[in-house]
């Protein structure tokens, strides 16, 4: 190898020591926008679970009214059999009062 033949050698190691150097110059730069992105996954996360819990609060709640409506829809169902109880009653104190009335009186002279 000649003079020329090593400065050429010599040429093409600097340019790969140099393209070395500014690929690690741009690792730390990398390293940030994967720590970033980390970042935004890990709050995506976060919003997630308290979208989760939100649901969560929300199903409990509907559950809640559901119960509350079978509760009503079982009083109304206790009312209506009240109120078919009463009818009965009325429909008989009626039937006695018709029959009080349909008697033959007997008068006092």
């Amino acid at each position: 190898m000649d003079a020329t033949d090593a400065a050429a050698v010599v040429a093409d190691a600097a340019a790969l020591v140099a393209e070395v150097a500014a690929a690690v110059a741009l690792v730390p730069a990398e390293v940030a926008e994967v720590a970033a992105l980390v970042a935004l996954v890990a709050a995506l996360l976060a919003e997630v679970a308290a979208a989760d819990a939100d649901v969560a609060d929300a199903v409990a709640l509907v559950a809640d009214a559901v119960a509350e409506v079978a509760e009503l829809v079982a009083e109304v169902a206790a009312l209506d059999a009240l109120v078919a109880a009463l009818e009965a009653d009325v429909a008989a104190l009626a039937a006695d009062v018709l029959a009080a009335v349909a008697e033959p009186r007997i008068e006092s002279t």
